[in-house]
């Protein structure tokens, strides 16, 4: 198995919530990607790697991460400071948040590009979940099913994500960009985390050789809206997630795991 992270945003929002803070408190946030963002002192990309190699079902050979020219260096530091292996940062040569190339294509240009055909976890790389997630269980279940999986958590707030439908076999049966409450009666939110067996894969890619706008390729739901009718997707549990998107939803992250850490640290 191996593992892509999406780090190819470009943090627009978050960046404009920095430069309006008054405080100044968090400008050493001004110009940082979002995946390299501290959470609690260690960058939300340092956690998602230690909680991939906890599961002992990754090495950091396993793992690439795809990036964009404009935080291209930011990303060859980080890895000279942790080991990550500088040949699995695959950089997509945008400059600018105009002229990317989409979430789905950066995908694509990876699992193609680096001849990847097992199965593969993709997850956002401005995205954590709570305390008692288990990357393991998610996994295990994976395998077992040989299914694609998604994620959901409850949200209220259905017009801020994604939102699933699934059938009596918590099969996912519809997809839906951010609705309007009165447009589902579900609440299942779908972060961009996913599992995605080998026959997945190759969908993916005739999904992005076929696609013709950016608005096709920019949200990773519309590969899952694409992807179901065609592959069974499971539809896993989880109690919560944290999205860094925007200043405030970082402020919220950061105090969530500098408690984490330091309980842990006690521990």
């Amino acid at each position: 198995m191996k593992c892509l992270v999406l780090c190819a945003g470009y943090g627009t929002r978050l960046q404009k919530g920095v430069q309006g803070d008054s405080s100044g408190k968090y400008k050493n946030l001004l110009g940082l990607s979002k995946p390299l963002l501290p959470l609690g002192g260690i960058p939300l990309l340092s956690i998602w790697i230690r909680l991939l190699l906890e599961t002992e079902k990754f090495t950091l050979e396993d793992i690439f991460l795809v990036c964009n020219e404009f935080f291209y260096k930011q990303f060859i530091d980080w890895a000279r400071e942790t080991g990550f292996p500088i040949a699995n940062i695959i950089n997509d040569g945008t400059t600018t948040n105009e002229g990317r190339l989409g979430a789905v294509k950066d995908m694509e240009l990876v699992l193609s590009g680096q001849a990847i055909e097992e199965p593969v976890v993709i997850i956002g790389g401005d995205t954590l979940f709570f305390r008692d997630f288990s990357l393991t269980d998610v996994i295990d279940t994976f395998e077992k099913r040989d299914q694609s999986l998604v994620l959901w958590y409850k949200d209220e707030m259905t017009a801020r994500t994604g939102i699933i439908e699934t059938d009596d076999k918590d099969l996912v049966c519809n997809f839906l960009e951010k609705p309007q409450p009165h447009e589902t009666g579900s609440r299942k939110a779908c972060p961009c985390f996913y599992l995605l067996t080998t026959r997945a894969i190759k969908i993916l890619k005739d999904y992005v050789g076929a696609a013709s706008s950016l608005a096709e390729v920019d949200a990773t739901g519309q590969f899952i809206k694409y992807l179901f009718p065609r592959e069974p997707v499971y539809a896993y549990p989880i109690s919560g997630r944290f999205d860094i998107g925007a200043l405030d939803s970082y402020i919220v992250a950061n105090d969530y795991f500098q408690e984490l850490f330091s309980s842990e640290k006690k521990s």
